[in-house]
């Protein structure tokens, strides 16, 4: 029994080409191409179809398949496609897309089957912040630098001015009154612990 199985392995062993993982960094929306052994797929009638696949969470699953004529998909997307090399095209990639890749190569009879896989990493999409700008009559705050600048200052109808100038009053006067409120407590409190000394 223990014979059938190291012969069992060994001729599996040779039907099966090496697994080889090729690291393939990318940047975020850009296209990819993940190329399956154009060597081993030069003359086409070496083979009878080659598959893709992709690793998720432990399982796989087949993104597409092309046999001797046809080429099918079992994800329906406009972002995934093989080219006329057997090569997968990933367009426009975000970091979900990162992930282990599969290339299977199925030989005709006699033949030996090859596989490949790849490691694709897709860095964080990253947008260009807008600047930000606070304007304070003549200088501006840009990106963490205060600048000086002569802008013209528009100006409104009289009524949102008054508007504005009365609530400006009405912020400095509660200002007062609390200042006002919080010394008198605090004087309170310091004759009350003075009354208690004595």
């Amino acid at each position: 029994m223990m014979i059938r199985l190291i012969v069992l392995a060994l001729s599996l062993s040779m039907v099966v080409g090496k697994d080889e993982l090729t690291f393939v960094p990318a940047d975020c929306g850009g296209d990819i191409i993940l190329n399956c052994r154009p060597t081993a797929l030069q003359n086409s009638v070496n083979y009878t179809s080659v598959t893709w696949y992709k690793f998720y969470n432990n399982s796989s699953y087949k993104i597409l398949r092309k046999s001797e004529s046809a080429i099918q998909t079992d994800k329906h997307s406009d972002s995934v496609s093989m080219d006329k090399n057997t090569s997968l095209v990933l367009r426009k990639v975000t970091p979900s897309d990162s992930g282990i890749y599969k290339c299977l190569i199925r030989a005709r009879a006699g033949g030996k089957n090859s596989e490949m896989q790849f490691r694709l990493n897709i860095s964080d999409c990253v947008s260009t912040p807008l600047p930000i700008n606070f304007v304070f009559s003549n200088t501006m705050f840009i990106n963490g630098s205060w600048a000086n600048i002569s802008i013209p200052l528009t100006h409104g109808d009289d009524d949102s001015e008054l508007f504005v100038f009365w609530g400006w009053v009405g912020v400095a006067v509660s200002k007062l009154v609390l200042s006002a409120v919080c010394i008198w407590v605090f004087n309170e409190l310091r004759e009350l612990r003075r009354r208690r000394q004595t």
